[in-house]
């Protein structure tokens, strides 16, 4: 059940002498490493660490390691806005170590560290601002092909798909997007407490309303609007409008095919009925979501044309400054016919749309799609080398054995930092060479945790080394690790790829002074 780690492990310690991990074992010499499974039954292990050393009265001290432990409890909710379980135990976080030491008679203590590291990370995610701005100024510009205006709602879902909202919409807004959309009420709180005066839409049914906080300060300004399901939440919502004396700006959902939220277009009507006679409840706005707009024109068009039917009926209940709008990223690059009112953008903002398109061809704006930049790199660095010989393995599972006399470079990024083990020997990774350039390596040997590993052997060994800057993730659509490709090869979609990177991963600013500190502290290894 333990994983062998260090001096002697959990499982040695125990059954060296015979006995199972539930028995006493006395007089265990040394230090005594604990992981794997212990820190796998995350939920109880102070409980279980304390249990497991009962079997030791020797004083000997044991170590828990959760350095790459990435369980988080959930705190108990602040809010309507949350809900869960109310977790026992503490938080595990990275890089955070319990240290228990048995003592006769046995007492239990754990430690947990819950100050940040002074240690800079050596990995990070760069987010070029100037070319979101680029990005934006483009998508109005596609919006505009039929000179009429068309609103931008920058979609930040999952924390702007884990990039950080704190750093993406203070620009966004600055470059004069008309709205903001995310996923639930405590995403809107986050989101709210980033930005000054824009509206944000809450895309998840809402059945309860804060009485405090950031989103009760946006609910008293009209600056938080709501989706509409169905009418049993938007009874609810006007009850809990009804009871802080509000008045809730709200976007009907017209499910036309997705079947994921939204209320049936043959049942839509009499929940704007509803909506209509409400007090607490103003329309301000209605939308449906396309469930392939990326690969199918024909479906697409088909949802389309049943939003646009919905509308015409429901004319009479629909404000005329109601906000109408269908298309996310791919729907907008794909015709203009769908660009509607207003259009959601997510990925497209960090300039990724043209990859996705599986039938540009078919797509009216798809050359459009072509001039975004991508936003985003992930960077990292060398922090060791060494050299194999012909028929010498790498890594966990001998994957990868070597063919020839090797030079390998380590790299402190792995699955916990969210770099899939699906790319073990699939990927490459560029170093960044000392006149600029570009050069990229094969990944060698299974993903670990914390680490891969990388062929340099054809890279000139008195330039290329420990410090040097390696690129994970590049901002270049054309080379192998642009997102989307690395995404493909792992076998996941992009959206997925991104929003898995770790927390652990700082975000900055390109070209921040946080940014150049960070480069300056891995050159110096």
């Amino acid at each position: 059940m333990f994983e062998a780690s260090g001096r002697v492990s959990a499982r040695n310690a125990l059954r060296s002498r015979g006995r199972q991990p539930s028995e006493k074992v006395r007089d265990q010499p040394g230090i005594i490493h604990l992981s794997g499974a212990l820190a796998g039954a995350a939920p109880s292990f102070p409980s279980n660490t304390a249990a497991f050393a009962g079997s030791f009265t020797s004083g000997a001290p044991i170590i828990l390691a959760l350095a790459a432990c990435r369980y988080k409890p959930r705190r108990p909710p602040e809010s309507p806005l949350e809900s869960g379980f109310h977790a026992s135990s503490p938080a595990v976080r990275p890089s955070e170590m319990a240290i228990f030491r048995s003592q006769s008679p046995i007492q239990s203590h754990i430690s947990l560290k819950n100050d940040r590291s002074p240690v800079t990370s050596l990995s990070q995610i760069e987010i070029n601002l100037p070319a979101i701005d680029r990005n934006v100024a483009l998508i109005r510009r596609v919006c505009s092909s039929r000179g009429r205006p068309v609103g931008l709602c920058a979609v930040l879902k999952a924390d702007a798909y884990g990039l950080g909202s704190e750093l993406l919409a203070p620009r966004l807004e600055q470059a004069g997007v008309e709205m903001f959309a995310v996923f639930s009420a405590a995403q809107a709180e986050d989101l709210l407490r980033a930005t000054n005066a824009s509206p944000v839409l809450i895309l998840a049914p809402v059945f309860e309303l804060p009485s405090a906080g950031p989103l009760a300060e946006a609910i008293a300004d009209s600056r938080a609007h709501f989706a509409v399901h169905d009418l049993d939440q938007a009874e609810a919502l006007a009850g809990a409008a009804s009871e802080r004396n509000a008045t809730l700006p709200v976007h009907l959902e017209a499910n036309t095919g997705m079947n994921r939220g939204g209320v049936a277009t043959t049942r839509a009507t009499r929940v704007l009925e509803f909506i209509h006679a409400c007090d607490a409840l103003r329309l301000t706005g209605a939308y449906t979501h396309f469930s392939s707009a990326s690969r199918d024109q024909e479906r697409t068009s088909d949802q389309s044309r049943r939003f646009k039917e919905w509308l015409r009926e429901c004319d009479a209940l629909i404000p005329a400054d109601a906000m109408l709008h269908e298309a996310a990223t791919y729907a907008t690059f794909r015709s203009s016919d769908f660009h509607a009112g207003m259009v959601r953008i997510g990925l497209g903002l960090v300039g990724i749309a043209r990859e996705q398109l599986a039938d540009p061809e078919n797509c009216e704006l798809a050359p459009y799609a072509d001039e975004l930049q991508p936003a985003l790199r992930w960077t990292s660095s060398i922090v060791h080398t060494s050299w194999i010989e012909p028929g010498e393995s790498v890594g966990y599972g001998a994957k990868w054995t070597a063919q020839r006399r090797t030079r390998l470079g380590l790299v402190p990024v792995g699955y916990a930092d969210g770099y899939p083990v699906s790319l073990t020997n699939k990927a490459k990774i560029g170093v960044m060479l000392p006149d600029g350039a570009r050069s990229f390596v094969p990944g060698v040997g299974r993903v670990s945790m914390d680490q891969i590993t990388i062929d340099l052997t054809d890279l000139p060994e008195e330039t290329v080394g420990v410090g040097c800057v390696v690129e994970i993730v590049g901002d270049d659509r054309d080379a192998p690790n642009h997102l989307p490709h690395l995404a493909r090869l792992s076998g996941r979609i992009t959206h997925e790829f991104l929003t898995g990177i770790s927390p652990r991963v700082p975000r900055v600013i390109a070209g921040s002074p946080e940014s150049q500190r960070r480069s300056a502290e891995s050159s110096r290894l």
